[in-house]
């Protein structure tokens, strides 16, 4: 099956700063849906390195991160032969998702 957009919002927050949530997201948020690994980016990764394999040509992938690690995002994208086509902000202008193709 392939598919012309594939959204995610994976699990990006680094297993080292789960204790420092807030208590609403910390006791009440599975673990499993916050924790993106050491750097966070573990499942980012994991849907870069196989996305393709389920997009047309032409489609596109929206992935969204924390707003600290957009470099490195980027920097993946590049390794995994992605093209940034878009960046979306939030509010305060930190960058919080990609649109990669």
């Amino acid at each position: 099956m392939v598919f012309d957009v594939i959204i995610s919002n994976p699990p990006y927050v680094k297993s080292g700063a789960i204790d420092l949530l807030p208590r609403f997201v910390r006791d009440f948020v599975p673990f499993i849906a916050i924790n993106g690994g050491e750097d966070g980016l573990f499942f980012h990764r994991a849907i870069m390195s196989g996305a393709r394999d389920f997009l047309r040509l032409g489609g596109s992938l929206f992935i969204e991160c924390e707003d600290d690690q957009d470099k490195e995002l980027e920097s993946i994208a590049i390794k995994f032969s992605w093209e940034i086509k878009d960046k979306f902000p939030n509010r305060h202008g930190k960058i919080r998702g990609f649109r990669l193709t």
